[in-house]
This record gives C-alpha cells, sequence and structure tokens, in this order.
C-alpha cells in the first residue's frame, strides 16, 4: 500500500495455501515483519474399532492423518480394505487404505468430484458418482461410473439425479438405486446392473417430502432400512423390495438417527444417534433392541460394518481453531 494506506501499489501475492479452512483476524506486527491470523475449521477423520464378539466394541484407533475431510463408504469383501472419499486435494477424491497402512493410496483423482465408492456385488468394480458441473449448472444430473477394483479407465454405468444413493448386496448380482421425485414426491428404488445399467423401478415410497433419506440395503439385497421419514428420527422403517410391504422399528427414547447400515450378518444395523451433549454408536436388532456400544463428546458418522463383521469403520467429526504467525514473507 502507498503512505496513506489507501491505495494498492503492488500485486496480490498468495502467502498461504490452506484448503478448506477459514482464515480470519488478521494483524501485522508494527515492524511489518510478522502477520498473525486465526485459522479454523472442521475437520472429519476415519476411524475404525474392532467388535469383540461379545457384543462390545474395542476403543477405536485413527486411520486417516492428513486431510481435511474422510468419509468412508465400502470395505473390500475381505473386510481388510477400505475404500472412501476425501477432500484432501481441496476436491472428493476416492482413496483406499488397508488396515495395516498409515497412508492412503489414490484411486481416483480428478477432473471433476468424485463421492462414495461402492464395490459391486462380485467385487470386480468400484462403483461411485462423478460430479462435474457445466457452467455452475448445480442441477445437472450425476454420473454413475465404473472402475476396475484393480484400477484402470473409467466407465459410465448410467446418470441419476442430484441426492440419489446407490446401495450393493452381497447375494445378489443387482444394486438399487434411490432417486427423490420432485414431481410426485415418492422416493423412487430401481435395480441398477454395474454393466448394463439401470434394470427398472423396483418399488416407490410416499412421505419424503424433504428429500432423499438416509437407507442402506440388507446384505442379501432384499430389504432396504430407512431412517428420517418424515420428521420422526428415532425409528427405522424395513421394506421388502419385491413387493414394497413394510413395518416400523421404533428404538425408543429421544434417538435421533444420522444414518444406518446393515450388520454383516443382516440380523440388525449400526447406527449414529446424536444429541446436543454427546453421541453414541448404537447396535439395534430386527426387533428394536438397542444396545450402546460407545460413546463420545465429538460428532459421530455412520458406522460401516466390515463384511466378516470384526470391525466397524466411521468418522469423528472435531472443529480446530488456532493461531498462527507468518514470517519472511
Amino acid at each position: 500500500m502507498d503512505s496513506s494506506a489507501t491505495k494498492a501499489i503492488g500485486s496480490p501475492r498468495r502467502i498461504t495455501n490452506w484448503a478448506g479452512l477459514s482464515l480470519s483476524d488478521l494483524s501485522l506486527s508494527a515492524d511489518g515483519r510478522h502477520l498473525v491470523l486465526v485459522n479454523a475449521g472442521n475437520r472429519i477423520d476415519l476411524y475404525v474399532a474392532a467388535l469383540d464378539g461379545r457384543g462390545g466394541m474395542e476403543p477405536p484407533r485413527q486411520m486417516t492423518l492428513e486431510g481435511r475431510n474422510n468419509i468412508p463408504s465400502t470395505w473390500t469383501p475381505d473386510g481388510q480394505t477400505l475404500f472412501f472419499y476425501s477432500d484432501r486435494n481441496g476436491i472428493w477424491n476416492i482413496f483406499r487404505q488397508s488396515l495395516d497402512e498409515r497412508n492412503a493410496r489414490d484411486f481416483v483423482v480428478g477432473p471433476g468430484e468424485q463421492t462414495e465408492p461402492r464395490l459391486s456385488p462380485d467385487a470386480s468394480w468400484v462403483l461411485y458418482w462423478d460430479h462435474v458441473e457445466k457452467g455452475g449448472q448445480t442441477s445437472a444430473p450425476m454420473r454413475l461410473l465404473r472402475v476396475p477394483i484393480s484400477g484402470g479407465a473409467p466407465e459410465l454405468v448410467a446418470e441419476a439425479s442430484r441426492g440419489a444413493m446407490l446401495r450393493c448386496a452381497r447375494g445378489r448380482p443387482t444394486c438399487v438405486l434411490s432417486e427423490f421425485d420432485k414431481a410426485t414426491g415418492k422416493l423412487v428404488f430401481s435395480a441398477m446392473d454395474p454393466l448394463q445399467g439401470r434394470k427398472g423401478e423396483l418399488v416407490s415410497l410416499e412421505g419424503h417430502s424433504a428429500g432423499s433419506p438416509a437407507w442402506d440395503l440388507s446384505p442379501d439385497g432384499s430389504t432396504a432400512a430407512i431412517v428420517d421419514l418424515e420428521e420422526d428420527q428415532n425409528s427405522i422403517r424395513v421394506v421388502q423390495l419385491s413387493n414394497g410391504s413394510s413395518r416400523l422399528v421404533t428404538l425408543g427414547g429421544s434417538k435421533h438417527l444420522s444414518g444406518i447400515n446393515w450388520s454383516a450378518d443382516g440380523k440388525g444395523w449400526f447406527v449414529a444417534s446424536s444429541s446436543v451433549h454427546a453421541a453414541t454408536i448404537l447396535r439395534v436388532g430386527l426387533n428394536g433392541e438397542v444396545s450402546e456400544l460407545w460413546t463420545t463428546s465429538s460428532i459421530l458418522g455412520v458406522p460401516l460394518a466390515s463384511p466378516d463383521g470384526k470391525n466397524l469403520a466411521f468418522t469423528i467429526s472435531t472443529f480446530n481453531s488456532n493461531a498462527w504467525v507468518v514470517e519472511n514473507f
């Protein structure tokens, strides 16, 4: 700036390179050699905890050590490797990491943004959503792409509306896609073949004015378990995809479920329940019986059970706010 501090006499020059964070409260020392600022932001890390076989859970251990947000999405069939998506590069990309590795490996990295990897029923393909904005059109369809699990060039499977969700079973050769139909207000479930694309509508449900709720597919692919139906978030609706028949499992108490995942044996679900003071990982039986596995004061993501039933993967969200001093700039 000039001596009046009202006019720039130089070109802007970048000082920091921190993605996904908020910088505030800048202040310069009197001699102009030190800049102080506050660096704040949320961080979501991936954790894994062993199930002890007696209905309990061991203390979790942190898997991801870098990046701002790291969200698990699917396990390999042997329960030894996780696929997750992260914005550690400034945009969402897909990574894989084994339980015995300290660092993740790139799997699908740009262009565009890639999220929610899912393994095909035969474990040959990784299916994921590719978000490519064109001219700022946020209403553009999402593309469902596939990549061989060994890596390779992506191939188009289908296009779907924003908010669509995909789940794949281990006992049937097809996956299931859900989309919210704004015109009818219905949540529509369709069969999705990893190689051939859409295979036709399975069932549609009423009462989803808020959009697509959280849901998961049973291991055999026959049943969807859904939370956040209408305004009641302490219950789970179990829907048979063959005929649309359903039943409601109510958990009781003031539980607020943020998502759901089936257990590996198909005999219940793992859910995260949150309140103002704490968040808890719950195991819920098909009859609604609830067991508390672990409680924390942090924000929890939905637990994802490994196919062998030995581990849970989930996220813990933390907020950090630190003061930094920048020198020699």
